[in-house]
């Protein structure tokens, strides 16, 4: 009987030593998976931090020796080979931009499909010395517009005033090119809602040096009157029908 007790009570301790082994063996994987999670997260943001920093390292040694260089006054006059009509516009650009007079904020005003947008990037990829092929792979160019609905994948009816905060944080920036310029294009810009044109108001008063807004309304009655005032209007008319045949005929077109 004595035996039998003895028995028992060896085999309960061995059963509670079992469910504490068990347990521990629960615990320490349950540690590890979180250690493991942890610095998973820490591996992915510290991953993160050096390719921005690489990005930003490797983009500043490329300007330095010459793989990335600002633009030079003669390349200007590519202006004229690729942009159809609008000569007095062109040429005016390029005065300013050869005597360093140029304003914080232009709006291009005037009809649909005559060439405002185009202007625009052609003059931001001269100032960032690139091509407007390639503008947008430029990270002081930031070019805004009409989000589409997720849903229905249609555009939507005003630009919101968080894509204009999100604007506002990138001319914040420092430009990557030291001493360079920041260049943003808002195309559609009547259609920014009454927030949005508020939030920008402020960024057009206090404009930093070298920063350059490009605004592209064909409503131009649909801007905010203090939004008008404080860019300089430059009104683009139809290309005369001759300059069209003209710029055919020496391209080549038919």
């Amino acid at each position: 009987m004595l035996i039998r007790k003895m028995f028992l009570r060896l085999r309960m301790q061995s059963s509670n030593c079992w469910r504490i082994m068990i347990c521990g063996i629960r615990w320490f994987t349950l540690v590890g998976d979180g250690l493991k999670n942890f610095h998973g997260r820490n591996a992915q943001r510290r991953h993160s931090k050096l390719c921005q920093k690489n990005l930003t390292r490797n983009f500043r040694l490329h300007t330095r020796h010459g793989l990335y260089s600002p633009p030079k006054h003669a390349t200007i006059l590519n202006m004229f080979d690729t942009i159809i009509g609008h000569a007095p516009i062109l040429t005016y650009f390029k005065r300013v931009i050869e005597q360093g007079n140029l304003s914080h904020a232009y709006c291009f005003t005037g009809p649909e499909q005559v060439g405002k947008r185009a202007v625009a990037e052609q003059l931001s990829a001269e100032l960032l010395g690139t091509t407007p092929e390639r503008i947008k792979q430029s990270p002081d160019y930031y070019f805004l517009e009409r989000a589409r609905d997720e849903k229905t994948e249609k555009l939507k009816k005003d630009i919101s005033i968080e894509q204009v905060r999100d604007l506002i944080t990138f001319l914040r920036q420092s430009p990557f090119v030291k001493a360079g310029y920041k260049i943003v294009v808002i195309d559609e810009a009547e259609t920014m809602s009454r927030g949005a044109a508020n939030a920008l108001l402020k960024t057009l008063e206090e404009a930093k040096e070298k920063t350059v807004l490009f605004l592209i309304a064909s409503d131009e009655d649909a801007l905010l009157p203090t939004i008008k005032s404080r860019a300089q209007k430059i009104f683009f008319s139809l290309v005369p029908q001759i300059e069209l045949e003209a710029f055919a005929s020496k391209n080549g077109l038919e």
